[in-house]
């Protein structure tokens, strides 16, 4: 009697990305690596697209990009950007992406014909504004309202110390009367500012950014000691409260109505456990707010306890110094129902909160150069995109459709490559303890253009690689490659990589193989 066919599956990858298991205790629907992966409704993972700049040069002095936000004003969008202390403001109109937008030469993108490439004449240069705000703060700009004339718009910006404000023509720097402020927020019709160095909330009088924490002007000052002498260090908006802040609390407050404003005395313990020394890791997503603690990422609400979401990824947040945590930068991509921080050093990671799973790192251009910060905009169609500023001080739009480079220039060239990289859990084909013979690999692929994928395998006894024929995934619009494998052991590890132009989805990855116990006989 011949050896007994044994074999082991991956029939998803929807348990997302688990580096804090051991190998061995990794969830068959669970990845060990995802490297520029990201997670499908239905998890698979394919290749995440890349950047595409939204300038063919660096902005003003080509110093970091400290932080950006998009003006969805009467009458247009605006981006703004605070570089080195001064303001630099843009028009932002970009084209609605369809379909593949280029093709791929010796690293360079060429025109399809038919197609539009993003131009100067698209995006607008950024114009100067001048300022002397802070060269090192990470600016909060809330987009609200001041009086002169009545109800007029502008975008208030907050750098650590006295409040500014951006009314579309002038830039006014430190308003008389208001405080030092480091993050901003808007609710009940009021602006609210922390500074991140005492205890204290800022308010504004109705609809008058201007009266920050001026008590002479309608604004004023709440001592928030819910957790005793705790500063505060950012504010978030859930449902009917102002969520509060501490380095290890978070307070909230529910303002009935524009009028309450008891804020000392009505506001609540959520938790004295975790709490956040990193305010711009704070994201807003449908009453839902997103954060990094000490100890992890947690989601929390103005009716429940915050709840971690990151056991899977912990031991990347355990290696991060404090100063990492502080630059850690968060940001929401509605179209893809995800959460994405920057992490310093390491790339971004991806929580995507409808599967409850996560993806990345994300590295290539989002390392070189490193990122400085991402903020939501909207393209002309009024889908909502991410945009990312760099240390060179560029900006660039993310996930372009049919880009699968990072940085690429406006006219379409330049760009850098980068390779999806992911490991399924580890194969014990039902035997943790018995020495297999490894025959055959299983890898279902949607290839959609891809031509450029290796299989790479480790077991006890050796290593191998297969490249899969490019005419065979060029032929398929679905296909189960079979990939031949080698080596023996208790285990297998496969890693998967695609360095192609495409979006290529993975859904299914199978091992066979024979057992090496003993053969039965009669």
């Amino acid at each position: 009697m011949g050896r007994t066919i044994v074999q082991d599956v991956q029939p998803s990858f929807n348990g997302g990305l688990n580096v804090t298991a051991d190998p061995s205790q990794v969830q068959p629907n669970q990845l060990r690596s995802a490297e520029n992966g990201r997670l499908s409704e239905y998890g698979g993972i394919g290749k995440r697209l890349g950047i595409w700049r939204i300038v063919s040069s660096a902005i003003g002095s080509g110093q970091p990009i400290q932080n950006g936000y998009t003006w969805n004003q009467t009458g247009g969008r605006t981006i703004l950007a605070v570089q080195a202390g001064k303001l630099f403001t843009a028009p932002f109109v970009p084209p609605a992406f369809s379909g593949v937008i280029a093709t791929q030469t010796d690293s360079e993108l060429t025109t399809e014909t038919g197609v539009s490439l993003l131009t100067e004449s698209v995006y607008s240069a950024f114009t100067d504004q001048g300022g002397t705000m802070s060269s090192t703060a990470t600016p909060s700009f809330s987009a609200f309202l001041y009086p002169a004339p009545p109800d007029t718009e502008c975008v208030y910006i907050a750098d650590g110390g006295p409040l500014n404000r951006w009314n579309g023509t002038t830039l006014t720097e430190n308003i008389s009367g208001t405080p030092n402020v480091s993050f901003l927020r808007v609710y009940n019709q009021r602006l609210f500012g922390v500074s991140g160095t005492n205890q204290s909330v800022y308010y504004s009088d109705l609809n008058n950014g201007d009266s920050l924490g001026d008590g002479a002007n309608g604004g004023g000052e709440a001592i928030i000691r819910t957790f005793g002498d705790q500063q505060t260090t950012a504010l978030a908006v859930s449902g009917s409260s102002l969520l509060i802040f501490h380095a290890t609390g978070i307070s909230k407050w529910t303002g009935f109505t524009q009028d309450d404003i008891a804020i000392g005395a009505g506001s609540q313990g959520v938790t004295s456990e975790v709490g956040t020394t990193a305010p711009f890791s704070v994201v807003e997503v449908a009453g839902n707010v997103f954060f990094l603690a000490n100890n992890g990422f947690y989601v929390v609400s103005d009716n429940s306890a915050p709840q971690s979401i990151s056991t899977p990824i912990d031991s990347i947040i355990r290696t991060l110094t404090d100063a990492e945590v502080q630059d850690v930068r968060g940001v929401h991509v509605r179209q893809y129902q995800e959460v994405r921080w920057w992490i310093p050093n390491y790339g971004v990671l991806i929580y995507n909160y409808r599967l409850n799973a996560w993806s990345g790192p994300w590295t290539g251009g989002y390392l070189n150069p490193a990122t400085t910060c991402l903020f939501e905009s909207q393209d002309s169609n009024g889908k909502f995109v991410a945009i990312r500023g760099d240390e060179l001080g560029y900006l660039g739009l993310c996930d372009p459709a049919g880009v699968y480079v990072d940085n690429l220039d406006p006219d379409g060239t330049g760009g850098q490559e980068f390779t999806l990289s992911f490991q399924p859990h580890r194969f014990f084909a039902n035997d943790y303890m018995a020495e297999k013979a490894y025959r055959w690999g299983y890898l279902l692929i949607d290839p959609r253009g891809t031509t450029d994928v290796t299989v790479t395998w480790n077991t006890q006894t050796g290593t191998g690689t297969y490249t899969i024929d490019p005419a065979a995934l060029a032929a398929s619009e679905r296909v189960m490659e079979r990939v031949p494998l080698a080596n023996r052991g208790e285990w297998i590890d496969l890693t998967i990589e695609d360095s192609g132009e495409a979006d290529a989805l993975y859904s299914r990855v199978e091992i066979q193989g024979f057992s090496m116990g003993r053969r039965g006989g009669t």
